[in-house]
């Protein structure tokens, strides 16, 4: 038996998953809205305590999911969000996730992904495992542009090219054709990938670079 701790805003949804997990390893042992509403609660005086956090973020402050971990230091960690969102995945990679996961898995795939979390495996989607890097952030790289920077910083807010023409004042075509080159001189096999990347390279900040 696995005593798990579930965080999701939608009630529904967890009242769901509890019932989908009866039967298996996993046990949830205490439920919150919010990581914050969780924090404020005796967490240590849980018994069983959870070796598995099962945690949609919502709308919960970036500093809160490393507290929770810090309050939990021995659980697993799984993300489990509705869709890929880059601000998501930042925020599995700055917490070091176990596992980032979407909604739409079925019961069997679901159960079987924590599985292989719980036996020490990490999940990240398909293509962005090569992108979890738990060693602090290296300096920004040299060799981008101030317009490249910038398209990246656009990307990991998940602006569309359009969006990101309107900001830097460009043409939809010359900011896509940017995109492209970009994606080859990162090596990132999409725009998910190239957000990551930026992630992992700081470039989610504001910082100086030369053109």
């Amino acid at each position: 038996m696995t005593p798990t701790l579930l965080i999701d805003p939608h009630r529904l949804f967890r009242q769901g998953l509890v019932r989908l997990l009866e039967g298996s390893r996993y046990q949830v042992v205490a439920e919150h809205a919010t990581v914050e509403e969780a924090l404020a609660s005796r967490l240590s005086e849980i018994r069983p305590a959870p070796r598995l956090i099962v945690l949609d973020p919502g709308s919960d402050k970036a500093q809160s999911i490393p507290a929770l971990r810090a309050a939990i230091p021995d659980a697993r960690l799984v993300m489990l969000t509705s869709n890929l969102q880059t601000d998501r995945l930042r925020q599995a990679v700055e917490a070091h996730a176990d596992g980032y996961l979407t909604k739409d898995h079925d019961p069997g795939e679901l159960t079987a992904a924590l599985d292989r979390v719980m036996d020490g495996h990490t999940l990240l989607p398909a293509g962005l495992s090569a992108f979890r890097i738990p060693a602090p952030k290296p300096a920004a790289p040299r060799g981008l542009t101030v317009r490249e920077a910038e398209i990246l910083r656009r990307l990991v807010n998940g602006d569309s090219n359009r969006m990101i023409a309107d900001h830097l004042s460009l043409s939809e075509m010359v900011v896509k054709a940017s995109v492209k080159q970009l994606l080859r001189k990162i090596k990132a096999a999409n725009r998910t990938q190239a957000a990551l990347w930026a992630i992992h390279q700081g470039l989610d900040r504001p910082r100086a670079l030369s053109a």
